[in-house]
């Protein structure tokens, strides 16, 4: 899996062109709850149509400032798991608040 996720991030044909992968388009991550959740973390995931249960599963962690969703939309994640056939697990933080819990 990992050789067609290097591939698939590939930008150069060898010729000098821009490659041109066929995307399918960006998918919508969904909210799932789970507990524990000490840490009162959100968490999204996308699994593809007709995934099988044996497929891997990526997990993701935005950095600081960002949501999962955004993360997601700007690097592409959920079209790769499409793509390449992967389940996708996402943990967002909550902002902090200086006012306490």
């Amino acid at each position: 899996m990992w050789r067609k996720l290097v591939a698939f991030m590939r930008f150069d044909t060898g010729s000098g062109e821009a490659a041109k992968p066929s995307r399918p388009p960006a998918a919508t991550l969904s909210e799932v709850s789970f507990a524990p959740n000490p840490g009162n973390l959100r968490m999204f995931q996308y699994v593809p149509p007709g995934l099988g249960p044996d497929a891997p599963l990526v997990v993701i962690l935005h950095g600081c400032g960002q949501t999962a969703g955004g993360y997601d939309l700007g690097a592409g994640w959920s079209r790769l798991a499409g793509e390449l056939g992967f389940a996708l697990l996402a943990a967002e933080c909550r902002p902090l608040s200086l006012n306490g819990p």
